[in-house]
């Protein structure tokens, strides 16, 4: 997806409406961007170089800063400059290709921690998101109370269980998870935890993970970017995120038509 992004043949212009602006000074300043987060020292030239690619992109940031995440999510020109932004802040933990890994979240799917509205992403951009599960191994048993929850959660998902050890999991789940998960095990947005039905895991759902997580607890955290790129930026890079979730549920809905019988 990247690198379909960043085809547009230099030069070319951005029509935002009120102005026009080159494509090779949107370039030049995300790459100034990247380049003070590597750590590279600032030279009188960099300085000049900022302040020249602010005069040229800031009425685009300005135009885009009016539209709709929802709206710039299918317009090229918002993520072109979006997925720019992402690779030089998001993507070092998050991937290239927005897929997370093993307690960094996929981006690219329709399963969200915390909100995964436009509204919604914008603000995790903005301020972050801190979500935790203490250890629980005290309050549910202990050993004999981990491997009855293991073979509950995983039921939820789908997996073979032993039937005894899932209704004492399930009684456990009651009086002791349900609080954050909710009865139903579908998670709560509002406090980040996650959804245990349907298989879909940030830490992996193997039955040594789900024992580990109980043993010692969870804990993510993502900082605040709004210091760092400011509101006009995440409300592009916001935008961008939104459109990866965009493409593969369409993905996922023209795989299912082209079946036989679908």
């Amino acid at each position: 997806m990247l690198g379909l992004l960043s085809r547009r043949p230099p030069g070319r212009r951005f029509r935002t409406g009120r102005s026009s602006v080159t494509a090779g000074v949107v370039a030049l300043a995300i790459a100034c961007l990247a380049a003070g987060l590597c750590g590279c020292s600032w030279s009188e030239n960099h300085d000049a170089e900022i302040k020249a690619a602010e005069a040229g992109y800031g009425p685009l940031y300005e135009h885009y800063a009016a539209m709709a995440i929802a709206d710039m999510a299918v317009e090229p020109g918002a993520l072109e400059i979006g997925a720019r932004i992402f690779a030089a802040t998001c993507a070092r933990c998050h991937g290239a290709g927005g897929r997370g890994t093993i307690g960094i979240p996929d981006l690219t799917d329709q399963d969200w921690l915390f909100a995964g509205t436009p509204e919604g992403i914008e603000a995790t951009i903005l301020s972050g998101r801190i979500a935790m599960m203490p250890a629980l191994a005290a309050s549910i048993g202990g050993e004999e109370g981990i491997a009855a929850m293991v073979a509950y959660v995983r039921s939820l998902g789908g997996h073979d269980a032993d039937p005894g050890a899932v209704e004492q999991g399930r009684a456990r789940f009651a009086s002791v998870c349900a609080v954050c998960h909710g009865a139903d095990a579908k998670g709560n947005k509002v406090l980040g935890a996650p959804d245990l039905t349907d298989d879909i895991w940030l830490f992996a759902g193997t039955p040594e993970f789900i024992a580990d997580g109980l043993r010692s607890g969870r804990s993510s955290q993502m900082p605040g970017h709004a210091g760092l790129l400011g509101e006009r930026q995440v409300h592009l890079v916001a935008a961008y995120v939104y459109s990866l979730s965009l493409l593969r549920s369409d993905r996922a809905a023209r795989d299912a038509g082209n079946r036989p019988g679908g």
